[in-house]
Order: C-alpha cells, then sequence, then structure tokens
C-alpha cells in the first residue's frame, strides 16, 4: 500500500513537472517585442512552429523552439490566424487578408480574393491540405458572416454569406 502511494506521488510530481510553461526568450529582434494572436505547430513533426501577430509579423522554428526566425508579410498588420497543412505550405489571415508561404514561412505572397479586402474582415484560417482550405471573415459590427473557401492554393475563392449578423465567429475550427 505504501508502495503504492509512493509510485502514484512520483508519477504526479513527474506530470506537474512536464506540464510547465516557460517564455520565449530567444526569438530574434524585432519580431521579439512583437504582440502575437496564434500559434501552430505541426502536429506529426513539432519541431516545426509558426506564430504570427500585428506588424505583418510571422515568426517560425525548425528545431522545436530551439531558434526562431522571422519574416514579415508585406502589405499586412493584424494578422489573426496560422495554418500549415504541410512543413513548406502555410496560410496566414487577419484584417488586412490572406497570405501564402510555399517556403516554410520565410516568404509570404497575398491571396485575398480579388476585392474582398475592400469589403471583408478577415479571421481565421484552417487548410485541409495545401490547396482545399476556409477562411472566415466579419460577423462584427452588424455584418454577415463571410465563409471564404478555396480548392485550388488560394488561386479562386468562392464565398458563402451567413445568415445570422453579429455571430463574432473569428476562427474556422
Amino acid at each position: 500500500n505504501l508502495l503504492f502511494v509512493l509510485f502514484v506521488l512520483l508519477i504526479s510530481a513527474a506530470i506537474a513537472t512536464a506540464q510547465r510553461w516557460e517564455k520565449v526568450t530567444n526569438i530574434p529582434s524585432p519580431y521579439s517585442s512583437n504582440y502575437w494572436l496564434d500559434v501552430y505547430f505541426y502536429p506529426s513533426n513539432t519541431n516545426y512552429g509558426w506564430v504570427c501577430g500585428f506588424n505583418g509579423r510571422v515568426a517560425f522554428t525548425t528545431d522545436g523552439g530551439n531558434s526562431w526566425r522571422g519574416s514579415t508579410v508585406p502589405d499586412a498588420y493584424h494578422l489573426e490566424s496560422i495554418h500549415f497543412p504541410t512543413l513548406t505550405t502555410g496560410y496566414t489571415s487577419g484584417v488586412d487578408g490572406i497570405f501564402k508561404s510555399t517556403d516554410g514561412g520565410q516568404t509570404w505572397v497575398n491571396v485575398t480574393p480579388a476585392g474582398a479586402a475592400d469589403t471583408t474582415t478577415f479571421w481565421g484560417c484552417y487548410f485541409l491540405n495545401e490547396n482545399y482550405g476556409m477562411v472566415v471573415g466579419d460577423g462584427c459590427g452588424g455584418r454577415q458572416q463571410h465563409f471564404w473557401l478555396t480548392t485550388d492554393g488560394g488561386s479562386t475563392w468562392s464565398v458563402f454569406l451567413g445568415s445570422e449578423n453579429n455571430s463574432g465567429m473569428t476562427d474556422v475550427l
């Protein structure tokens, strides 16, 4: 009985230690002082991770967070969401539009539907693979929710308008 109690205490201590959060301090300047809004680690290889936030900034790691590099998305300030369906192809979205990387987050191109940045406030994104994904937009301030869908990696988009104003949905997943 005493042996069982000691075993449970040792396991509990190990679990408590394993669930400890540590501040990331090795993101290079000017990315280190950024305000981050989303983080994504690749499920089958958690050495790869990305964060996005304000100032159009994205930081990424390929070694589980031991080191970080940064990139800036052109013509973006507020990046709300980031998702990489493969280790090289990823998307980030936010108020300023939808952007795609094909080199692991080092460079970005604008794949926002033509004219949509003038009429839609974009929020969260999620992609099943490098071609098929959805981005949600609007849904605040009396506006209908917009659901944008691409099946060709952002070359073309279709939109579905939700019937509920002020739904406030900001993430697809």
